[in-house]
């Protein structure tokens, strides 16, 4: 007996409402910005920015893997972020 299977997108979509959980495995994970109002660490493929002061969260999304690696330049308001990929320790950056 042959069973067809027929594979539909859901027509609902998961909405992320706050991120719970830290990666503070890696050195560097986790800055304090922003005069020490803001936090920004790694939790699985995600950088998250949070505001200690309200309970608000922003994300960098659009790694694969989980996030290996985690700077922040405060001054200029930027930060960066990779993860390594395979086998090769080769690393991807996003800025």
């Amino acid at each position: 007996m042959h069973i067809q299977s027929q594979v539909q997108e859901p027509e609902q979509e998961l909405v992320r409402e706050h991120v719970y959980g830290i990666d503070g495995s890696k050195p560097g994970s986790v800055h304090l910005v922003a005069g020490g109002s803001q936090c920004v660490y790694i939790a699985a493929k995600l950088c998250v920015i949070e505001d200690l002061l309200k309970p608000q969260q922003r994300y960098f999304e659009g790694h694969n893997a989980d996030v290996s690696c985690l700077n922040v330049a405060p001054k200029l308001d930027l930060a960066i972020s990779g993860q390594q990929v395979g086998v090769s320790d080769a690393m991807q950056l996003g800025i």
